[in-house]
């Protein structure tokens, strides 16, 4: 139930502060990402709704306040306040995960590296001709092999 809360949360955040082609930015990757996370999460045993929020909300600061600095600790900052209304469970995991993300080069506990590989694939499927660092290639062709 609260995950259903959380997601409109989400649409709330994105529509009060977010504009013109950077929400649709904001919409399209999120959205992919968290769809990816859920894919990934069937295949490794994670827990859907919690790869399916930290999926939608890990790039929400960067969005809002159109800063990349730092930006997946503002991410689980801003996801953890509406935690607090809308408990889940994970909420440890997820906001970890949020905060790590961006760290591709390092490898992190099972729900960091779903958001890690979600995030990677989400952003070459967007770009299929970008030239890839050798840790995000890696993640890429590891990810074709899994789905």
């Amino acid at each position: 139930m609260n995950t259903e809360l959380l997601k409109q949360e989400f649409y709330k955040l994105i529509e009060s502060k977010v504009y013109g082609e950077y929400k649709i930015k904001a919409y399209s990757h999120s959205i992919q990402v968290s769809t990816i996370c859920m894919m990934l999460a069937r295949k490794r045993g994670l827990d859907l709704e919690a790869c399916e929020i930290m999926g939608l909300y890990h790039d929400i600061s960067k969005y809002t306040s159109r800063v990349s600095k730092l930006h997946g600790t503002y991410s689980a900052q801003i996801l953890e306040e509406l935690l607090k209304q809308y408990p889940i469970a994970l909420e440890k995991e997820i906001l970890h995960a949020i905060c790590v993300h961006s760290n591709k080069s390092t490898i992190d506990d099972d729900y960091s590296e779903c958001l890690k590989d979600a995030d990677t694939y989400a952003s070459f499927l967007q770009e299929p001709q970008q030239v890839l660092s050798k840790e995000r290639e890696e993640r890429v062709r590891r990810i074709e092999n899994e789905i």
